[in-house]
């Protein structure tokens, strides 16, 4: 039991001081001491692998390598004390010890990454996280040369080359992953990160104590210093098992879950540690006596430069990944196309350079006949496939600057500077030809209808040309399979006819929305309200928040929506009392794809991301694509909240709900880890006035 482990520890500390003060030979004193450290730290790893089996993913890797960091320095220090106990003497360097320390070191590294977990793409992350660390193992090779070996070498005694390596490596590595993870940790610090992080650093201390010590000449085993260094050895190894047993009573945290740069988001200590550097440096280059020599200063400069260098790239790193960030907001994931997101800027772009040039631009508006019937007799990876081949198509037809876009499920758009609307009809006639006559269509041939509107003939602005290429599409559907129209007066006539036909449209869509997310609560008892619930809270926090009347409720029908995924989780699965296995929760986390999936035909566009991401957490743990902050969209944080907090407040077979109190709690405790902190307190606000919250008989 981790908590037994911890106790442990606890007590070997406790005996470790009380020897300290006991009038004993310091020579016996040393060597009953030596065996303190490694018993404290197996009763540490016994508490980390609690820890880990208690975790999930990213977590669970943390922990596992805090564990083989404890065996490794406890076979370290065992080496040690067997030194000090059989042949009265410290070991050698380069010895068993020092690998042991220098792997644990080493494993460090991975430990400071996965509490700074940042956002962007692997390969782009990967080169951000190598410049940090090497600006960050510069400072402090700088500063460690500076305040330790500078002053040490001109009055201790002669070092081989490996003890000079270790001498100087063992504490700038060790500092440098120190002053990492203070810099660059995102969001809030938990109870177990904190203890951890204390223990690093108290490692960390023992190091910087014992290479001066050994600087100094100092007779380890007989001075007081070496009860000082062994009380910070021993702390470090009891707060590893403590830290490990906090991160066990938590258990396995629960997933639930923009701006370009919110990965560059730093906690107020990452701040501070950065003034500090930025002051104490050009303080240590300006002051240090030992640096007024000219081939110090030459080092300073050297380093100073590559700083510098590291800072310019870094700042490089940071453009490329906001293009590319920009770039994927405004491109269709499935088809490479830009979307809808950037149709309509196009198209007043192209309507303002036609007015200044006094030249013609069409839009065509196009949509795939039967795609949805299509879709549900052929699937929806046939479906793709369709997509992809006819946006290949119409780009190989697009001409000179002509720009072609995926503005809905199955409906795309073209941009055609310079062409009149007789033109474009004849483009689209053809085009019609080429694909329902293509021998490589996938399935089978592709028809589509085609709606055409021009500036100046037809429309005098951007909006009205999209709105009346919109409008012609609409006629050319009613006329029937592979239809092109052209706008012309009477189409306005039918836009009356039209918005009849969608308010039909929209009745029979939302009584569809609501039997969908019955169908999912339906399959387990306990759950019955469940969408009914976070729909409903969803909806008010975005008004609350300050969302008009329009985007609360497709947010509504978004919430209702968020689980229909689980259509297609087994049944065993979505009722089992207690934790899941590692595999069903794979096969839980795929609920917001398939999803997402389901709806792609049916639901608004816009609402298909906020179903994809509300099981995403802000310090980008969750899934299904790991986003952090500010990537997730608001849409899903709100929902991100209001799901969790029905879970925690309805009853399960497992477990008693918790009362609306305990819920508001609950969300406040993980603000800034899995909710956006900025949601919390507006939610908090919300239940208070709401009385008794939410409940199932309400729904």
């Amino acid at each position: 039991m981790p908590w037994a482990a911890w106790a442990l520890a606890s007590a070997v500390f406790a005996g470790f001081v009380l020897l300290q003060l006991l009038p004993i030979d310091p020579w016996v004193r040393v060597r009953v001491s030596s065996v303190f450290p490694p018993v404290a730290l197996m009763g540490s790893a016994w508490a980390c692998v609690g820890a880990a089996r208690a975790a999930h993913a990213k977590s669970a890797a943390l922990w596992r390598i805090v564990t083989a960091i404890t065996i490794v320095l406890a076979v370290g220090l065992s080496y040690r004390a067997y030194y000090l106990i059989a042949l009265r003497r410290i070991p050698p360097v380069g010895s068993l010890e020092d690998v042991s320390f220098s792997l644990s070191f080493l494993a460090m590294v991975p430990i400071a990454l996965l509490l700074t977990g940042r956002s962007g793409s692997p390969s782009i992350r990967l080169v951000r996280r190598i410049i940090d660390f090497a600006t960050m193992l510069l400072v402090t090779m700088t500063a460690i040369y500076v305040l330790l070996a500078i002053p040490l070498r001109t009055t201790g005694p002669q070092r081989t080359m490996l003890e000079n390596v270790l001498f100087l490596g063992y504490p700038v590595f060790v500092t440098t992953v120190i002053v990492y993870l203070a810099a660059f940790k995102r969001g809030r610090w938990l109870a177990d990160e904190v203890v951890l992080f204390a223990a690093l650093a108290t490692g960390a201390l023992s190091v910087v104590l014992s290479i001066y010590a050994i600087g100094k000449d100092i007779d380890l085993p007989t001075q007081p210093m070496s009860s000082l260094i062994n009380s910070v050895i021993v702390a470090s190894s009891v707060l590893y098992g403590v830290a490990g047993a906090y991160r066990s009573r938590r258990g396995a945290a629960t997933a639930s879950s923009g701006s370009w740069d919110s990965g560059e988001r730093m906690s107020p200590a990452g701040v501070a540690a950065q003034f500090i550097v930025a002051l104490t440096l050009p303080s240590l280059i300006i002051y240090s006596p030992a640096l007024r020599q000219p081939g110090q200063a030459r080092v300073i400069v050297v380093t100073a430069t590559m700083i510098a260098l590291l800072l310019v790239a870094r700042g490089i790193i940071a453009g490329v990944e906001k293009r590319r960030l920009v770039a994927l907001a405004q491109a269709d994931a499935l088809t490479g196309l830009p979307n809808d997101r950037t149709f309509r800027p196009q198209v007043a772009s192209a309507v303002d350079e036609a007015k200044r040039e006094g030249g013609p631009v069409t839009a065509c508006v196009l949509n795939l006949d039967g795609f949805d019937r299509f879709n549900r007799a052929n699937g929806y990876a046939a479906g793709d496939r369709r997509l992809k081949w006819f946006a290949g198509a119409l780009l190989d037809a697009a001409e000179g600057s002509d720009l072609v876009f995926r503005t809905g499920p199955d409906q795309f758009a073209r941009i055609m500077p310079g062409a009149g609307p007789d033109g474009a009809l004849d483009e689209c006639r053809r085009l019609a030809d080429d694909v329902s006559h293509a021998s490589d269509v996938p399935d089978w041939p592709i028809d589509f209808s085609a709606g055409v509107a021009s500036f100046p003939e037809h429309a005098a602005d951007a909006e009205t040309l999209v709105r009346f290429a919109e409008g012609a599409l609409y006629w050319a559907k009613t006329r029937g399979p592979r239809s092109v129209v052209v706008y012309d007066a009477g189409v306005v006539q039918a836009f009356d006819a039209h918005e009849h036909v969608k308010r039909l449209t929209a009745e029979s869509h939302a009584r569809l929305v609501e039997s969908l997310a019955q169908a999912v609560d339906a399959r387990d008892a306990y759950t019955r309200f469940h969408s009914a619930n976070v729909s409903m809270l969803s909806h008010a926090l975005a008004l609350e928040i300050g969302f008009d009347d329009e985007q609360a409720e497709l947010l509504r029908e978004a919430a209702l929506l968020h689980d229909v995924g689980k259509i297609g989780v087994p049944d065993a699965i979505l009722r089992k009392p207690g934790h899941l296995d590692e595999h069903e929760y794979a096969i839980i986390k795929e609920h917001p794809v398939l999803g997402v999936r389901i709806l792609t035909a049916s639901a608004c566009p816009d609402m298909l991301p906020w179903i994809l991401q509300h099981h995403e957490r802000w310090d980008g743990t969750g899934y299904p694509a790991g986003l952090s902050g500010d990537e997730i969209s608001l849409e899903a944080r709100i929902m991100a909240v209001c799901d969790a907090y029905d879970a925690i407040t309805t009853d399960r077979p497992y477990r008693q709900g918790r009362t609306c109190d305990e819920g508001v709690a609950e969300i406040r405790r993980w603000s800034g880890v899995q909710f956006d902190p900025d949601l919390v307190e507006p939610f908090a606000k919300l239940i208070r006035e709401r009385g008794d919250g939410t409940t199932g008989e309400s729904a």
